[in-house]
């Protein structure tokens, strides 16, 4: 699975770390799990994608084609970079968004699934997943819990 992370954030250029973290946030890296009637739709695969949101790269994709681990990651590495962009590099709010569709703060300015975004991000902090990657150009610095 590491395989298909790597090919997809190279390709998309996005950081592999943060895009392993969300994956084995998602999924705990199994490519063939579906969560069924997820919101508005199944999250499928390796990182959990809906087909709703490879949609709006591709209209042709199907949940079939989802579970495919590199098809899946490539889209995942897609919708986070969409999201880091939306949201000005700010990789927080970026993975909340991965999540929920956008980033949703309370009045007080934090982080409505905040167990989510720290969830995420134990994994990229965490060294096990840095020995992974070699390639940290790309990747969010000084990321710190909200």
């Amino acid at each position: 699975m590491i395989e298909a992370i790597l090919a997809a954030a190279k390709f998309v250029q996005v950081c592999p770390a943060l895009l392993y973290a969300v994956c084995m946030t998602e999924s705990s890296l199994r490519p063939h799990i579906i969560n069924y009637n997820d919101g508005s739709g199944n999250s499928v695969g390796l990182c959990q994608i809906k087909v709703s949101t490879a949609h709006m790269f591709n209209k042709g994709v199907t949940q079939r084609a989802l579970l495919d681990p590199y098809v899946n990651a490539y889209y995942a590495a897609l919708y986070l970079d969409k999201q880091i962009k939306r949201y000005n590099k700010n990789s927080r709010c970026a993975v909340a968004a991965y999540n929920a569709g956008r980033c949703n703060k309370n009045g007080k300015g934090k982080i409505r699934n905040t167990r989510y975004v720290n969830k995420v991000f134990r994994i990229y902090n965490s060294v096990d997943t840095w020995r992974l990657f070699s390639d940290f150009r790309s990747c969010p610095k000084n990321v710190v819990k909200q």
